[in-house]
């Protein structure tokens, strides 16, 4: 039987595929592709899983990102009649306007809302009385922050950031393979390189609401005080991202292990979302089938001070029906739904503290900002307590007993779907007295003989 003969173009095709590697050019990416139907060199694309020039294939999503370098080998897959769902890049705005048990020793606690017994009062601290009775000999719980990049050097954030230990920093080199050279502390999608500082302040923000470290002495007590935080920067100095590049930071979220995903912004309300709500909505999905769950802001409307009701205007990816996915709205100071705030019976889940919240901001400072972005890394952060506190919880497992746990509210009874407010206390208890794994290991303080805690996530420390 004579050997099988490819068409030329395909074997040209494969000697130009090699791993893509990002070394620190800015990125041109133009649009992100799937391949619904195969044509003869889609096949070869596909069963390869490597890159021509302008392709590059995001695995854990299963999409191509193609920049202009590859629009020869798009209009061959259309013209041999491949069919290709395109998303082209769209602008993506953040969600913020700047703006009885042993408490920790931070000395600004009793300024942050939501932790204070008021209004936005969330039961966090007797959430950490009950989580400190005992010890969790888990791993840290990892969160990926999608946004403006993190602090990296900030005292209260400095020893929760995550770590790549597959990384080398500093040589050049791509040492685990993952296609981001030097991605030590996550990675920077706009410039292509490792630098995730933040030159906006949010995501460092997000970040000491979400894990600020807890009763040492400093500044503010984070939800979750030995968390791991990602930073995959994907927005700029003003705020302004691109879907592309949530796409891309989404599938290294995922090829990273990030247990939670905290996506505060959406898709900037009146352009054609279209096409990109499907792609979107895949990667997210897929993130679900991986076992990450995905926290979302509803959405802002700071100009009107009337927030929409997104089961009738859909805002992205806010409005996305997804068992991995929190929709989160915004807290005012008295409790009720923020003015600002979007909401949706049915798309939006909870409530959150989002008016007037102080947390981390970048050059080791402070300040405080208003916003669904704050309510939702509120969110983020219970949710990394209750997966520390049981490890086999799946993302649907947690969105349910976040919105079974709420504090109901008369006033929010109609603008999200489990009727009430963000209660960390109550989770937190509900999680400790179920038995859905006997697979966490669990020791009272009296049990452990005095041990220093290395590395688990308990609140107890040495």
């Amino acid at each position: 039987m004579p050997p099988k003969r490819y068409p030329t173009h395909l074997l040209f095709l494969v000697s130009l595929m090699v791993p893509w590697v990002l070394v620190g050019s800015k990125a041109e990416a133009k649009m992100v592709v799937e391949i619904a139907t195969t044509s003869p060199t889609s096949l070869v694309l596909q069963s390869s899983h490597l890159n021509p020039p302008g392709w590059r294939y995001l695995p854990a999503v299963d999409l191509y990102i193609v920049d202009s370098a590859g629009e020869g080998l798009l209009k061959t897959l259309e013209e041999e009649g491949a069919v290709l769902d395109k998303m082209r890049e769209s602008n993506i705005q953040i969600e913020a306007s700047p703006n009885d048990p042993p408490d920790p020793n931070d000395p600004m606690l009793n300024l942050q809302k939501g932790i204070l017994r008021e209004g936005q009062y969330v039961g966090l601290s007797e959430a950490w009385a009950e989580a400190s009775k005992i010890l969790i000999e888990n791993s840290p719980v990892t969160v990926a922050i999608i946004d403006t990049g993190i602090d990296l050097t900030h005292p209260d954030l400095q020893d929760n950031i995550w770590r790549n230990k597959g990384e080398i920093e500093g040589n050049g080199i791509d040492d685990d393979g993952n296609g981001y050279v030097d991605d030590v502390h996550g990675y920077n999608f706009i410039e292509n390189n490792n630098d995730v500082r933040d030159d906006n302040n949010h995501g460092t923000h997000l970040a000491g609401i979400i894990g600020a470290i807890g009763n040492n002495g400093i500044g503010i007590a984070g939800i979750n005080w030995h968390v791991r935080l990602m930073p995959l920067k994907f927005a700029n100095s003003r705020g302004k991202g691109s879907s592309i590049l949530a796409i891309e930071a989404i599938d290294y979220a995922i090829r990273n292990g990030a247990n939670i995903i905290n996506a505060s912004w959406t898709i900037r309300s009146g352009e054609d979302t279209s096409d990109e709500d499907r792609l979107l909505a895949k990667a997210i999905q897929k993130a679900g089938e991986a076992g990450v769950l995905f926290v979302t802001a509803s959405g802002n409307q700071f100009e009107t001070h009337a927030g929409l009701n997104i089961d009738e205007t859909p805002v992205y990816p806010a409005s996305f029906q997804k068992e991995n996915v929190i929709t989160v709205a915004a807290l005012s100071a008295k409790g009720d739904l923020a003015d600002f705030s979007n909401y949706g019976r049915t798309t939006v889940d909870l409530a959150a503290p989002g008016s007037d919240i102080l947390s981390t901001i970048s050059s080791g400072r402070y300040g405080v900002m208003s916003g669904t972005s704050m309510a939702a890394a509120f969110v983020s952060g219970s949710a990394s307590l209750l997966a520390c506190l049981n490890p086999e919880l799946k993302p649907a497992q947690i969105k349910s007993i976040l919105k079974e746990s709420a504090a109901t509210r008369r006033s929010l009874q109609d603008v999200v779907s489990s009727q009430g407010i963000l209660n960390i206390q109550t989770a937190v208890s509900q999680v400790l007295q179920a038995d859905i794994s006997g697979s966490t290991t669990r020791q009272t303080p009296s049990q452990i003989h005095n041990t220093p805690v290395t590395g688990g996530c308990s609140l107890i420390t040495p």
